[in-house]
């Protein structure tokens, strides 16, 4: 599982570095952090002295050493790395009950080490509270994090609790951003175990966050409009360019089922989604969106391997669902 959270973080690393190339690598005293992240032979990187103190860095460095040479006794303790990819920087976040946490950002395109954290741990059976250290003369600001522990199968979270409840709605598909722009504040969270398990069911959560447990909305179709052909179609969160088959539909779950404008579905047996467009009480209105081909009108649907198949047909009585797992694009 390590492994897999190193090759990540490394994979990461090389793919920023390459967008980030023009800037040339200069001598630097932090080639020991490869020790911790393997990448030792990439662009060496420099301090950021305004962010912290050098005692804050030896205390870090310090530290970093302790958690690398304790042994787990725990599940909760180790490297966890945040949920989805920077594309510009890198963080990682090692725990310890005995000797403490360290985190620290990597901005790539520098490169930098922008910033470090380190302190102790508060362990509790719900959650892990992160208290941070602060040297005279640093200019780092005291923090104190509380990450609840989640389990979702062979993954485990630590989800900030101030984000909990829209991070539980996010896991499940059930959370929509608000009209005022994209959001991620359901994102403040860490994940280690085995990242590259598939997601089934729905998240864990402590005793004491239960009433925030939410599952998937599940629906029917219950009637399809006409299929109709549209040129630059925007269902509202996702744009289509060119021309396109839009397949209207009414599912049988609305207001009082937790349906939201702009929420996705999926349309099981399908590898189609369908995006609410307006939600009654009792129903909702959606459109499926389908690639065409430009000769024969018709929907153009692929396999993975890009091979071209009939589309399934859309009726009333399939099964839809809003998608479970699906944090990132």
């Amino acid at each position: 599982m390590m492994k897999i959270l190193i090759d990540r973080i490394t994979k990461a690393f090389l793919l920023i570095v390459i967008l980030c190339s023009a800037n040339p690598a200069q001598e630097s005293k932090l080639m020991w952090l490869g020790e911790y992240i393997r990448f030792s032979e990439l662009p060496i990187l420099q301090p950021v002295y305004s962010n912290y103190s050098e005692l804050d860095l030896d205390n870090f460095r310090d530290r970093l050493k302790s958690l690398h040479s304790d042994a787990k006794e725990n599940e909760w303790e180790g490297r966890f790395i945040p949920g989805g990819m920077d594309i510009v920087g890198i963080s990682v976040l090692d725990l310890s009950v005995k000797s403490g946490f360290t985190s620290f950002y990597v901005y790539t395109c520098t490169p930098e080490l922008r910033s470090i954290n380190y302190g102790s741990v508060i362990n509790r059976p719900d959650m892990v509270e992160l208290v941070s250290e602060i040297p005279p003369g640093s200019p780092r600001k005291s923090t104190r994090s509380r990450l609840v522990k989640v389990k979702w199968g062979e993954h485990l979270y630590l989800v900030n609790e101030k984000s909990l409840a829209i991070w539980a709605e996010k896991a499940v598909g059930r959370y929509v951003p608000s009209q005022n722009g994209y959001e991620q504040n359901w994102a403040d969270y860490w994940e280690s175990g085995n990242i590259e398990a598939p997601l089934t069911g729905i998240p864990s959560l402590p005793t004491q966050f239960q009433y925030l447990s939410r599952g998937p909305v599940e629906a029917s179709i219950i009637s399809v409009r006409p299929r109709t052909i549209e040129s630059e179609f925007s269902s509202g969160i996702t744009y289509h360019g060119g021309n396109s088959a839009a397949h209207r539909v009414v599912i049988n779950a609305g207001r009082n089922s937790g349906v939201k404008k702009d929420m996705t579905f999926s349309v099981i047996g399908t590898d189609d989604e369908l995006t609410i467009t307006k939600v009654g009480h009792r129903t909702s209105e959606g459109v499926v969106v389908r690639a065409i081909d430009d000769e024969t009108q018709r929907d153009h649907c692929l396999t993975d391997d890009a091979k071209v198949i009939q589309c399934p047909t859309l009726k009333s009585g399939l099964k839809v669902s809003t998608i479970v797992g699906k944090f990132w694009m």
